[in-house]
């Protein structure tokens, strides 16, 4: 008797074994994905877009952070549910001349990340000349 329960529980075992599902394939998460994590503006760009996807499974849901001291980087939107298009655009009028960066913090339930941002802010008219510049005709 025995013995044809234990034959019975390997055939149930056998003939069942691929049907079961496990949690981790029934359950897999969402998991982020960003079309770039580096940003560089140049002198001239002054806007880009970033695409945001979910590569798992489930409902992503995300949010990026601008670091306050960073109020010259503007994302839209900054929070969201699923897949979406970001724009991320900087606004030179708040910089001084020189080169500038900011990290954006990209939190979500698929996974954490950032974007890091460069760009170049150019002398307003200045030109810069080395050596000695005689003054124009008659102003000596």
């Amino acid at each position: 008797m025995i013995r044809v329960v234990f034959m019975c529980a390997v055939m149930v075992a056998f003939l069942t074994s691929g049907c079961i599902v496990s949690e981790e394939t029934a359950d897999e998460g969402p998991e982020m994905k960003l079309g770039t994590t580096a940003l560089s503006y140049g002198q001239d760009v002054s806007h880009h877009t970033v695409s945001i996807s979910n590569a798992g499974g489930g409902t992503l849901t995300w949010r990026i952070e601008v670091d306050a001291e960073d109020r010259w980087v503007q994302v839209n939107p900054s929070t969201g549910e699923g897949n979406a298009d970001i724009t991320v655009t900087v606004d030179r009028a708040q910089l001084t001349a020189g080169e500038h960066t900011a990290v954006l913090s990209v939190r979500s339930n698929g996974g954490d990340t950032v974007i890091s941002l460069h760009l170049v802010v150019a002398e307003n008219g200045m030109i810069i000349i080395d050596g000695d510049v005689p003054p124009p005709e008659g102003q000596l």
